[in-house]
């Protein structure tokens, strides 16, 4: 918690407005595929509706709430810095897929279809609306490292708070793997497995953390090169003289 007033403030728009609300088409996106994911969930064998509890579905919960409810651009800022992070978790899901409880009709294409735009909101997020950063504020006078460490700290944080806190005993009492703490989750040669694979499996989910705000991180500085290329190169071309 101690990182909280450390977050730098993210200001409102004119007359108070949130500026990061997502436009129309990401706000209509997000609600079907919430819908869809909660249809599929409690349409499901008995007990399955608490599998929305999972981290992926959770995600499209907070990617609900950033488009409809009424909040301010601070906490909508946050709650995008958290959903950067937390897209690692949609890789490994695409990487090893578990869709073994996916019976109904379509709801396997529809387990990858969603799993694919879980990346793509935070892309459009931190690179196509260029609202949002996750490098340090120049003013603030913070190192890349330091900006870095203070966010992936507070990713951890309330992942474990949540997961650890709620979501176990809620496993526990119903018997049901919502978090993978009862049983290895799938991965390439049983990496994650023995006695201790749940402390294996803390330690994945913060490097997980790690790499996927890194590889955005390093994303967004790329992209900042590439435009400031080519901003130089159409200013500096001399203008075609009129006869």
């Amino acid at each position: 918690m101690a990182i909280i007033p450390k977050i730098a403030k993210f200001q409102n728009g004119k007359a108070g407005e949130n500026i990061l609300r997502p436009p129309s088409f990401i706000r209509i996106i997000s609600v079907i595929f919430f819908g869809l994911q909660s249809v599929y969930k409690y349409a499901g064998y008995p007990g399955k509706w608490l599998s929305m509890l999972l981290p992926c579905n959770v995600l499209w919960f907070l990617h609900t709430v950033l488009a409809y409810y009424p909040m301010s651009s601070q906490s909508s800022h946050v709650i995008i810095q958290l959903c950067v992070a937390y897209s690692g978790l949609a890789m490994v899901a695409l990487a090893v897929p578990d869709t073994d409880d996916c019976v109904l009709p379509l709801e396997k294409v529809f387990f990858f279809t969603h799993h694919t735009m879980l990346l793509a909101f935070p892309a459009y997020h931190v690179g196509f609306s260029g609202k949002v950063s996750l490098l340090p504020d120049k003013s603030e006078g913070e190192t890349f490292w330091g900006n870095f460490m203070k966010w992936h700290l507070l990713s951890c944080a309330i992942f474990a708070l949540f997961y650890f806190s709620l979501v176990t005993p809620i496993s526990i009492y119903s018997g049901l793997n919502l978090n993978y703490m009862l049983s290895p989750p799938p991965n390439p040669g049983d990496f994650v497995s023995g006695p201790n694979f749940r402390i294996l499996s803390i330690g994945c989910c913060a490097t997980l953390f790690f790499l996927a705000r890194l590889l955005a991180s390093v994303g967004e500085i790329l992209a900042g090169f590439v435009q400031s290329f080519f901003t130089a190169r159409f200013q500096t071309q001399p203008k075609s003289k009129t006869v």
